[in-house]
């Protein structure tokens, strides 16, 4: 997943503060290296899915947000 990342490119775009909110939705322990966050022990996977866009929360119903994983990255084309 590692390779993927790094090949797909685009981290760069994603924002600190989006990041530590989908990382609270989703269940994913953040810590402070320095100036950086990282996984906690222990969420090291959830944060690479989270990365690679896998990691994701829905609000579609009442209640707490539910979190999921994806299996794969398949982007939604128009009307299904």
């Amino acid at each position: 997943m590692v390779v993927a990342l790094t090949s797909r490119g685009g981290l760069d775009n994603i924002k600190r503060s989006k990041f530590v909110i989908a990382a609270r939705e989703t269940n994913v322990a953040l810590i402070n290296i320095g100036r950086r966050i990282g996984p906690a022990a222990g969420s090291e996977l959830a944060f690479l899915e989270l990365l690679d866009d896998r990691r994701y929360a829905t609000a579609i119903k009442t209640g707490p947000k539910e979190a999921f994983v994806a299996s794969s990255r398949k982007p939604v084309r128009g009307p299904a």
